[in-house]
C-alpha cells in the first residue's frame, strides 16, 4: 500500500513539474519573441500612387526606404491626382502602367516586403471601366400611380425619363395594386401662414412643396442665397428652443413629416449621433396639445441619398406647432407636411440607409390607412415589356406601384478618367467574381502578369463609401433569396419597403426586420465572403475595412468574420466627424477579431486631416497607444506617397491636405526603425493569447444600428459584443464560465433590446443558463420576426416564463445559471462578486487592455496626459508577480513598487508624457522591493489603491528605481516601505548645467553657415540668421565636458528637444529618443577628463517649407503637393532647446 501511495505521489509530482516546465518554456518563448519580434508583427503602410505620376527609379527608392524603416509591407493604391512637374505621365491600366506595377511587385519580392493591392483604382471600392452596366450596383425605385376604379385601364405606366437612359439601365421588378390608403393620394400641404420666434429661418420656402430645390451629392438647398440661415441653422433664440406655427385655411390631417437626408441638414460634422427632437403640437379647442415628440435618428457619415420620414399620430387641425429641441442644430431647407400614412423612419427599417431604428415609436393606425395583403393585386403579368398596363380596375380608388431597379450610377473613386467605371453589384456573386477576375486584378495576376506567380499576397476592401444597394442584378433573385432564407414570400410585402403599413404595424415591423436580415445575408455571403473566396484562389488574403455599423445596415461583426484580416481606422488629430469617438465602431471590429478567432485587428492608422508638415512620431504616440487599448494590434499607416522624382524635397504627399506625411525624404525617416521597433513590440504582445473580458454584450435580434463606442459601461471591466452567429455556433459553458470556441471565457451575457427575441435565441440562452451561464436583460414578450409563427411565439413565451420572473426586477436561479432583469450590469457584476479587472484612481487618465496566455497575463496601459503621471493600478491577478516590458528597448525587468491583496496585485506605474507601459504577470511568487517610497513625508511612488499624481510642475519629486537603486530628481533621504518594514536611503543628486557654449553644425544646401557657435542653447527660430530660423533637417550639436569624478549612475538630460535626438559620447552611439523624456544613461561611456558630446537633433519640414514660400519661383529649394499656405508664417520651435544637464546619482 505504501508503495502504491508513493507511486501515485510520484506520478502527481512529475505531472505538476511537467506543467510547470511547460509554463516556464512558454513564458521564455513569449519573452524571447518580445525582444526581437519577427516580421509578421511589424506595421504595414498604405502606398499611394497619385494620378499618372509614377517612375521605376522612384518606386525603387520608395520601397527601399520602406524596407529600411522596418515596415512589413505595402498596400498599393493608384488614385487620381494632378500631374507633377517634369514627370512623364503614365496612363493607368496601360501596358506602361502594368510594367510599373510589375516593377513594384518585383521590388517588394526582392526586398522581402509583403505586397497587397486595393482591388480597384481609387480607394472606393469595387468597380472600374470593366464593369458592365448590367452588373452595376442596383437600387429599388418605385413609380406610383393613382387610378379610379370601375373602368378599363389601358395605358403606359410612365417612368421618369432618366430611367430610360442606358446609364440607369432600368429593369422592372413587379407591378402591384391596392386600395388607396386614406391620404396617400394627397400632395404635401402648403401652409397659408407661418409664424416663428426665429426670423432668420426661411420657413415659408422650407414648407412650400413648390419651392425650387437644388440637389447635389452633398446638399439639398433652396435656390436662393441664405448665408445667415446656413451658418446658424435652426438654433436657439435667447436660449429658448426655436418654434414655428403653420396655419392652413382649412383643417388638414397630418400623418408624416419628411426631412432631407441627414447629412444634408446636419450642421458641420456633428454626426453620427444626433441630438435633435421635434415636438409636434396641434391647436385643438383653442389650446395647443402635444401630439408627440420624435427624435431625428442617429445617422452615418455618408447619409446622403434617402429622405427621412418621421411619422406622427394622425391629427386633424388648422394650426400645428413644431418646436426643435436638443443640443445639436440642423438646417433643413425643405420640410414636407404630409397626409400620407407612413411607417416611422421606414427608410432605415427597410435597410435603405443606416440610421437608428427608433423602435420605441409605436402608433395606432386607422384601418383605412393600412394596406391589407389580401387586397393587393399582382398586375405584373398584365403589363407588357414596354410598360403598357391592361387592367379592369375594381371599384374604388387604387394605388398602382411599378417597382423597378436601376443602376445607382456610382463609380470607383477617386480614380483618373481612364480607370473609372461602374461600381459592381454587392448582392450578386457573379458581379464581384467578374470584377476580380475580369478587371484590373485579374488582368494583373494572370500567368506571367505583373503580379502573378505569387507576387500578390493581399487584397484590400477599403472602407465602405458606396452607399446602400437594395436589389440584385436580376429582378427575381431577391425574391428567391428571401423565400429561401426567411421561408415566406416577399412580393406582397413590397409596399412596406416604401413606408406603407401592411396588415398591421406589428406585421410590418417584423417583415422589415426579416428584410434587414436577408440583406445582411446577401452582403456577407455574396459580397464579402465570395470576395474572399476568389481572393484565396488568387493566393491573396483579404483585408476588410469598416462597413457594417458605419454605413451599411448589417451586422457590424459578421462581415469581419469572413475576412482574413479585419481592419478599422482612426484619424489624426481627430476624425472628420466632431464626434471623434463615435465616428468608427472600433469596439465592434475588435469584438469580431476576438470572437471569430482572428489574431489581428488592423487599422488604417493616423489618417491625417490638415497636414502641416510638422508631424513626427511622438505627435501620434498618444493616439496609437489609445487605439491599442481599444483592440487595434496591427497598424497600416495612412500613408506613404510615391515620389517619382529623385531631386525634390520633401516630395509628394497624399494630396487634399490629408494623410500623415510618410515620404522617403522625410527629415526623420532615418529614425523610423526606432519608432517601428517600439510599435512592433507592442503589437507583438497585443497579438498574444486571448483578449480578456467579463461580459458579452448581445446586439439583439433586430439588426439595429450598433451602440456607440464609449457607451456607459462600468469602469474597470471590458466586454465584447456578441452577434447571433457567434451565440448559436460558438458559445458553451465550461468550468462555470461562458466559453467562446477558439476565443476566451466570459462571465455574463448582457442582452440588448431583448423584449423582442427570436425563438432560436431564447432556446440557446436557455441551454446556456441551464448549464451555468449568467444573463441579464429584459424579459421577452414577442418575436421580432415573421419567421416565428404563433406556435413559435407560444414556445418563446414559455421559455421566457421559465427563465424570467414577473416582477419589474429580480434574479432567478435556473438550472446551474441565473437570469437577472430590471437591474444594471454594474449591479449584476457586483452580485456575482466579479471584481473589476483593472482599478484606476478616479480622474486618472489611464486606458488599458488585457491579454491572457497560458504563461502570463499581459496588460497594456497608457495615458493621454501631456504631463508625466505616477499612478497605482490594481490588476485582478493572483499567483503571479509583475514585470515591465519596455517597448522602446526590449528590456524586461521586475516591477519594484507593488503589493498583493486578496486576488489582486497593485503596481505603481510611472508614465512619461503620453506614456504607456506593458505590465506582464508571469506565474510565480515573488515579494516586492517596495510597496511605497516617501520623501519628506509625502509618497512619491505608491502601490496603494487609488493613489496617483500628475507632474504639472517640474518641481515635483520624481523617482525611478532600477536594480534596487533609486534615481531621484532631488537629493535627500527616501523612505522605502516593504513587507519587512521601512528603510531609509540617502540619495545625492549632482547636476551640472551644460547649456552654454555649443558648436552647431548644419547639413549643406540650405543657405545656412556650415556651423556656428552659440553661447547658450535656444530654439533655431530665435537665431538672427533667417536660414537658420527656417532650417529643416538634422542639426549636430557638439561640446566637450570635463568629468573629474566618475559615477556609474549618470544620465544626460537634454531637456526640450524638437523633435528627435541621437546622442553620441566619445565616438560611441548612446541611443536615440523620439519621445520625451530625452534622457540617456551615459555612465558606461564616460571617461575621466574630457568627454566629447555630440547630439544630432532632427526637426520637421514645416519651417523650411514656410521659408520657401518667400523664395522666387526659380530659387525654391522644396517641392511638395500640400505645402503650408503663404499666410502661414509662424514657425515651430526647433532644435536643442534644453536645459541640458549632466546628472549623477550617488548613495
Amino acid at each position: 500500500m505504501k508503495n502504491l501511495f508513493f507511486l501515485l505521489y510520484l506520478i502527481l509530482f512529475i505531472q505538476c513539474k511537467s506543467t510547470e516546465n511547460d509554463l516556464t518554456e512558454d513564458f521564455k518563448t513569449l519573452s524571447d519573441g518580445f525582444v526581437s519580434p519577427v516580421k509578421q508583427y511589424r506595421p504595414e503602410t498604405w502606398f499611394h500612387i497619385n494620378g499618372n505620376n509614377i517612375s521605376k527609379v522612384g518606386l525603387t527608392k520608395d520601397l527601399e526606404a520602406i524596407k529600411s524603416a522596418g515596415l512589413q509591407g505595402i498596400q498599393l493604391f493608384n488614385k487620381s491626382g494632378r500631374p507633377y512637374p517634369e514627370v512623364n505621365q503614365i496612363k493607368i491600366l496601360s501596358p506602361e502602367w502594368e510594367d510599373m506595377i510589375r516593377h513594384a511587385a518585383e521590388e517588394c519580392k526582392r526586398l522581402g516586403l509583403k505586397f497587397t493591392m486595393q482591388n480597384c483604382p481609387g480607394w472606393s471600392m469595387t468597380g472600374g471601366p470593366w464593369v458592365p452596366v448590367e452588373e452595376a450596383q442596383r437600387e429599388v425605385v418605385e413609380s406610383v400611380y393613382h387610378v379610379s376604379g370601375g373602368k378599363k385601364y389601358n395605358e403606359i405606366l410612365k417612368l421618369d425619363s432618366l430611367y430610360k437612359t442606358s446609364d440607369y439601365n432600368y429593369k422592372d421588378i413587379q407591378v402591384l395594386a391596392f386600395p388607396t390608403p386614406e391620404g396617400d393620394h394627397l400632395d404635401p400641404f402648403n401652409p397659408s401662414e407661418v409664424e416663428s420666434n426665429n426670423q432668420v429661418i426661411p420657413w415659408v420656402d422650407i414648407f412650400n412643396p413648390n419651392s425650387k430645390l437644388i440637389v447635389t451629392r452633398k446638399s439639398t438647398q433652396l435656390d436662393k442665397p441664405l448665408k445667415e440661415y446656413r451658418a446658424q441653422g435652426i438654433s436657439k433664440i435667447n436660449n429658448e428652443d426655436t418654434w414655428v406655427k403653420t396655419k392652413f385655411d382649412t383643417v388638414v390631417t397630418l400623418r408624416s413629416i419628411i426631412f432631407p437626408q441627414s447629412r444634408h441638414m446636419i450642421m458641420g460634422t456633428e454626426y453620427p449621433k444626433i441630438d435633435v427632437a421635434v415636438k409636434v403640437e396641434a391647436l385643438i379647442n383653442d389650446e395647443f396639445r402635444e401630439i408627440t415628440t420624435v427624435n431625428v435618428p442617429d445617422a452615418n457619415w455618408n447619409d446622403r441619398r434617402k429622405y427621412l420620414t418621421l411619422a406622427i399620430p394622425e391629427t386633424t387641425a388648422k394650426v400645428f406647432k413644431f418646436t426643435f429641441k436638443g443640443n445639436h442644430t440642423i438646417a433643413p431647407e425643405t420640410i414636407r407636411l404630409s397626409a400620407k400614412p407612413q411607417n416611422h423612419n421606414f427608410e432605415a427599417k427597410a435597410a435603405k440607409v443606416l440610421r437608428r431604428l427608433e423602435k420605441d415609436v409605436h402608433y395606432k393606425y386607422a384601418e383605412n390607412t393600412i394596406v391589407k395583403r389580401n387586397s393587393i393585386i399582382n398586375l405584373t403579368d398584365k403589363m407588357t415589356s414596354d410598360g403598357k398596363l391592361t387592367w379592369s380596375i375594381p371599384k374604388g380608388n387604387w394605388t398602382v406601384v411599378r417597382f423597378g431597379h436601376i443602376n445607382m450610377r456610382l463609380t470607383n473613386k477617386p480614380a483618373v478618367p481612364e480607370a473609372t467605371g461602374w461600381e459592381s453589384s454587392k448582392l450578386d456573386k457573379k458581379a464581384i467574381e467578374n470584377h476580380l477576375k475580369k478587371g484590373m486584378i485579374g488582368n494583373l495576376i494572370k500567368d506571367g502578369g505583373p503580379i502573378g506567380n505569387g507576387k500578390l499576397q493581399g487584397l484590400l476592401i477599403d472602407s465602405w463609401e458606396s452607399h446602400v444597394p437594395t436589389w440584385t442584378m436580376n429582378s427575381d433573385d431577391m425574391f428567391k433569396e428571401f423565400k429561401h432564407r426567411r421561408g415566406y414570400d416577399l412580393v406582397k410585402y413590397l409596399p412596406a419597403t416604401m413606408g406603407y403599413i401592411v396588415d398591421s404595424p406589428e406585421v410590418t415591423t417584423k417583415f422589415l426586420r426579416d428584410l434587414r436580415q436577408t440583406m445582411d445575408d446577401l452582403f456577407i455571403e455574396n459580397f464579402f465572403e465570395h470576395f474572399a473566396t476568389i481572393a484565396h484562389e488568387m493566393g491573396a488574403e483579404v483585408y476588410t475595412e469598416g462597413a457594417g455599423g458605419e454605413v451599411l445596415p448589417i451586422d457590424p461583426m459578421r462581415y469581419y468574420g469572413v475576412s482574413d484580416i479585419p481592419m478599422t481606422e482612426f484619424w489624426y488629430p481627430k476624425a472628420p466627424s466632431n464626434q471623434n469617438e463615435f465616428a468608427k465602431p472600433i469596439l465592434s471590429a475588435a469584438s469580431a477579431t476576438h470572437l471569430y478567432n482572428k489574431p489581428v485587428l488592423a487599422a488604417e492608422a493616423c489618417t491625417q486631416v490638415g497636414v502641416k508638415w510638422n508631424e513626427h512620431p511622438f505627435s501620434v504616440k498618444y493616439l496609437i497607444d489609445y487605439n491599442f487599448t481599444k483592440g487595434v494590434n496591427h497598424l497600416v499607416f495612412h500613408t506613404f506617397s510615391h515620389t517619382p522624382q529623385t531631386n525634390v524635397y520633401p516630395g509628394s504627399s497624399f494630396g487634399g491636405n490629408i494623410g500623415f506625411p510618410f515620404v522617403r525624404a522625410q527629415t526623420w525617416w532615418k529614425y523610423m526603425p526606432d519608432w517601428i521597433d517600439y510599435l512592433t513590440r507592442n503589437q507583438y504582445v497585443l497579438q498574444q493569447g486571448e483578449f480578456a473580458a467579463d461580459v458579452l454584450w448581445y446586439y439583439g435580434d433586430h439588426f439595429e444600428r450598433p451602440p456607440f463606442d464609449l457607451n456607459d459601461f462600468p469602469k474597470g471591466y471590458k466586454y465584447d459584443y456578441l452577434n447571433e452567429e457567434i451565440l448559436q455556433q460558438k458559445l458553451t459553458v465550461k468550468n462555470e464560465k461562458i466559453n467562446v470556441k477558439d476565443a476566451g471565457d466570459y462571465r455574463v451575457i448582457l442582452l440588448r433590446d431583448s423584449k423582442n427575441m427570436l425563438l432560436s435565441t431564447a432556446k440557446k440562452l436557455k441551454e446556456l443558463v441551464l448549464n451555468g451561464a449568467v444573463i441579464v436583460g429584459d424579459k421577452p414578450t414577442d418575436s421580432p420576426s415573421l419567421m416565428d409563427d404563433e406556435n413559435d411565439v407560444q414556445t418563446l413565451l414559455a421559455i421566457s416564463n421559465e427563465l424570467w420572473g414577473n416582477a419589474k426586477s429580480g434574479v432567478k436561479k435556473v438550472g446551474k445559471g441565473k437570469v437577472y432583469w430590471g437591474t444594471s450590469i454594474e449591479e449584476v457584476l457586483k452580485n456575482e462578486t466579479i471584481m473589476p479587472d483593472v482599478i484606476v484612481p478616479q480622474n486618472a487618465d489611464v486606458q488599458w487592455i488585457h491579454r491572457k496566455t497560458d504563461a502570463a497575463d499581459i496588460y497594456f496601459v497608457s495615458t493621454k496626459s501631456e504631463k508625466p503621471t505616477d499612478v497605482s493600478i490594481s490588476f485582478r491577478v493572483k499567483n503571479a508577480y509583475p514585470q515591465f516590458w519596455d517597448a522602446f528597448t526590449g528590456k524586461q525587468y521586475d516591477a519594484t513598487v507593488w503589493n498583493k491583496t486578496k486576488d489582486r496585485i497593485n503596481v505603481a506605474v510611472s508614465f512619461d508624457a503620453s506614456g504607456s507601459a506593458i505590465v506582464v504577470f508571469p506565474k510565480g511568487n515573488k515579494t516586492p522591493y517596495a510597496t511605497k517610497v516617501e520623501f519628506e513625508g509625502e509618497p512619491v511612488l505608491s502601490s496603494e489603491i487609488g493613489w496617483y499624481r500628475t507632474h504639472k510642475n517640474d518641481d515635483l519629486v520624481r523617482v525611478k528605481i532600477e536594480n534596487k537603486k533609486i534615481k531621484a530628481s532631488t537629493s535627500g533621504v527616501y523612505k522605502v516601505y516593504n513587507t519587512e518594514g521601512v528603510s531609509s536611503i540617502k540619495v545625492d543628486v549632482k547636476e551640472i548645467s551644460i547649456q552654454n557654449n555649443w558648436k552647431v553644425a548644419f547639413e549643406p544646401g540650405w543657405d545656412t553657415p556650415e556651423s556656428v557657435k552659440v553661447s547658450q542653447l535656444k530654439s533655431l527660430t530665435e537665431f538672427d540668421n533667417k536660414a537658420i530660423q527656417h532650417y529643416s533637417g538634422t542639426v549636430t550639436y557638439t561640446k566637450e565636458i570635463e568629468i573629474d569624478d566618475l559615477e556609474k549612475n549618470t544620465i544626460l538630460d537634454l531637456g526640450h528637444v524638437a523633435n528627435i535626438a541621437e546622442l553620441w559620447c566619445n565616438g560611441k552611439k548612446v541611443g536615440t529618443r523620439w519621445a520625451p523624456p530625452y534622457k540617456f544613461e551615459i555612465g558606461n561611456v564616460l571617461k575621466k577628463g574630457k568627454n566629447k558630446i555630440e547630439i544630432k537633433v532632427t526637426n520637421t519640414w514645416r519651417n523650411q517649407l514656410i521659408y520657401d514660400n518667400t523664395r522666387a519661383k526659380g530659387k525654391k529649394k522644396t517641392w511638395t503637393t500640400s505645402p503650408p499656405k503663404k499666410e502661414e508664417t509662424e514657425l515651430d520651435i526647433s532644435g536643442l532647446v534644453g536645459p541640458v544637464k549632466y546628472i549623477a546619482f550617488s548613495y
